[in-house]
């Protein structure tokens, strides 16, 4: 009874369970339906909109287009319009000019801030430490020849100073007694022979005379001691030292009465006038190093006193373990001031055109010293400056104001006018590099490899040539030439102008168009703000305020950093010198360039239509394509 009525039940309940089961299918159905239908609509809506609202305009309005990019991916460049490859975008134009366009309240919230791409002059400042030594060139040893004992000691302690030739010491030497006996016994002999009929008998006793002189020459007697010995014809006992340079005592390894043997090193004589110092230079800091530098040095011990040096060897090994490079630099110490073992402070300050002109410094003899690059065969003044050229080689400008005429075996006997030298007869010969006549060459300012030696017309422009010098009739009128910059260096873009014009210049070396004189070298170069380049590690990059037409970015080709002031102040900033890539009076942003390329880099050039980073002006959101 209890089985039969539990079986209906089951029957009932499953047969709800079914009934319940089919109708939420059906209701889950007509809802797919109904979103199928609401998405198809939506769909239908989203391309009427398309066809109405078109996001990029098919007119260029006479711009070229550069390239086509997409909004999102703006390293995306394409020359042909298309889908962006990364999100599957429609790609917009880019046009010719066209830069970054900011709005007043994008300004607003930009300290834009925009300086001119102008010539100045600029230098780097390296300093570093060093440490005073002997001047290797100036040091000498005292050594004997001979074995013996000391028996008069008259430079008995280190420190003193001596002259060249003073009596450091005198030693008794049996072997130099000997020597001696020996050469007083030969020229005894050759007197004794002087009548004879043996010839070859006075040969062979001149032929030991000869030995023994030698002999004793070799033992460090010099010729008037051996002159001596044979004038009074006695044997000196004791052989005195000699000092072999001037300067002071730094070592001494000999006391009264000791015994010394031959080559012993009994003192250590340097000249203190000239002192050398050791100085580390950082591997980025060695291309503003050249041979013949100039340095400051300065010592804790006297504050407010500078000396003068210069870099005199540029060891060629590198520093491993500290990653730097030892600089030799030689000082001036007449003063005796300074005092091997100091330490000392260095100052280097060499501007950008004396590095890149460093090559020509040299090959001239005269140099303004304020404007090195500024150099002549001849003293004269410097036209930028005014001062007079100094020697940058005195030793060669004394010998050339001896004469212009020399001879070719003894160069130190010359004279003003044509003869023969006093010491060998021959004919003195013209020193070269002596002044002849003048000859007048014409040339073309702006062809200057078109010359002719009378007046006419250039055959390539038509103008008229003007007149210039080639060789002069005194050292004084010859015109300065502006030294030719290392091919080894980039090609930065220096200033030249006209003495008599300093309106006319130029960025290569040439003639004056006004009187055909040679342009000179300011020392002035092309730079840009250190601020205003980007450095992205591949690439620099600047923005150039271009107007109307909006920030450009410009790639740029920069040169090694240095220092100079701008001119609405006269503190020091940082500057590139530029290679390629600007102009002169381009305005380039040195303050928000920054946050402009942000700008750029989230809106491309198509800010107009996006606001970007920078919140521009309100508009539709841009519906996205598939």
């Amino acid at each position: 009874m209890h089985k039969n009525f539990c079986l209906p039940i089951i029957l009932i309940i499953t047969l709800l369970f079914i009934f319940g089961c089919g109708q939420q299918e059906k209701s889950e159905r007509e809802k797919r339906e109904t979103i199928s239908e609401d998405t198809s609509s939506m769909d239908m809506d989203e391309h009427a909109d398309h066809d109405h609202v078109p996001m990029v305009a098919s007119a260029d309005d006479g711009k070229t287009i550069r390239y086509w990019t997409c909004v999102m991916h703006p390293t995306v460049k394409m020359p042909e319009p298309g889908s962006c490859p990364v999100c599957k975008m429609d790609l917009i134009p880019i046009y010719e000019g066209s830069g970054l366009e900011l709005t007043e309240q994008q300004k607003a919230l930009i300290p834009v801030r925009t300086e001119p791409v102008a010539f100045r002059e600029v230098a780097r400042e390296i300093r570093t430490v060093g440490v005073l030594d002997y001047n290797e060139t100036r040091m000498a040893y005292a050594s004997t020849r001979i074995s013996g004992w000391i028996e008069d000691l008259h430079i008995d302690f280190t420190g003193i100073k001596v002259r060249e030739g003073d009596e450091l010491l005198s030693i008794y030497s049996p072997e130099l007694v000997t020597a001696q006996e020996e050469y007083l016994t030969a020229l005894k002999s050759i007197k004794e022979l002087q009548n004879t009929e043996y010839a070859e008998l006075r040969k062979s006793v001149e032929r030991t005379v000869t030995a023994a002189k030698s002999k004793l020459e070799l033992s460090g007697l010099t010729l008037s001691q051996i002159e001596g010995i044979r004038d009074r014809g006695e044997v000196s006992t004791t052989l005195p030292l000699f000092a072999p340079i001037a300067g002071t005592v730094v070592h001494m390894n000999v006391g009264q009465g000791q015994h010394v043997n031959k080559g012993m090193n009994l003192y250590r004589i340097a000249d203190l006038s000239s002192l050398w110092i050791m100085a580390d230079v950082y591997e980025y800091e060695l291309p503003w190093i050249y041979m013949g530098q100039a340095v400051e040095i300065t010592a804790q011990s006297m504050p407010g006193l500078t000396f003068p040096g210069k870099v005199t060897y540029i060891y060629p090994f590198f520093d491993t373990q500290t990653r730097t490079q030892k600089v030799q630099i030689e000082v001036a110490n007449p003063t005796g001031r300074l005092r091997p073992g100091m330490y000392v402070t260095l100052q280097i300050k060499p501007t950008l055109a004396e590095i890149y002109t460093q090559g020509a410094i040299s090959k001239d003899p005269y140099a303004c010293p304020m404007h090195p690059w500024i150099t002549s065969e001849h003293p004269t003044e410097c036209e930028i400056c005014g001062m007079d050229l100094e020697p940058t080689h005195p030793e060669t400008v004394a010998s050339e104001a001896e004469g212009e005429w020399a001879c070719p075996m003894h160069p130190e006997e010359q004279s003003d006018e044509f003869g023969e030298c006093s010491i060998c007869g021959m004919d003195l010969v013209k020193k070269a590099g002596a002044p002849t006549e003048a000859a007048s060459v014409w040339t073309c300012p702006m062809h200057p490899e078109k010359q002719s030696d009378e007046f006419g017309e250039c055959s390539i422009c038509g103008m008229d040539l003007v007149e210039k010098q080639s060789t002069t009739h005194s050292h004084a009128h010859q015109p300065l030439t502006s030294p030719a910059i290392l091919s080894d260096q980039p090609q930065l873009i220096f200033k030249y102008v006209c003495p008599d014009h300093p309106d006319a210049y130029a960025t290569v070396p040439g003639l004056c168009p006004h009187d055909g004189k040679p342009l000179l070298m300011t020392g002035e170069v092309l730079t840009v703000p250190k601020s205003a380049v980007i450095d992205t590690g591949l690439r620099k990059i600047v923005f150039v305020d271009r107007g109307e037409s909006g920030y450009e970015q410009v790639e740029v080709e920069v040169g090694p950093e240095a220092w100079g002031t701008s001119d609405d102040s006269e503190t020091k900033r940082r500057y590139y010198p530029i290679v390629s890539g600007l102009t002169p009076g381009d305005r380039v942003v040195t303050r928000g360039n920054f946050l402009i390329d942000s700008q750029t880099q989230l809106t491309g050039s198509a800010s107009g239509a996006y606001g970007g980073a920078l919140g521009g002006e309100e508009s539709a959101a841009p519906v996205h394509q598939h």
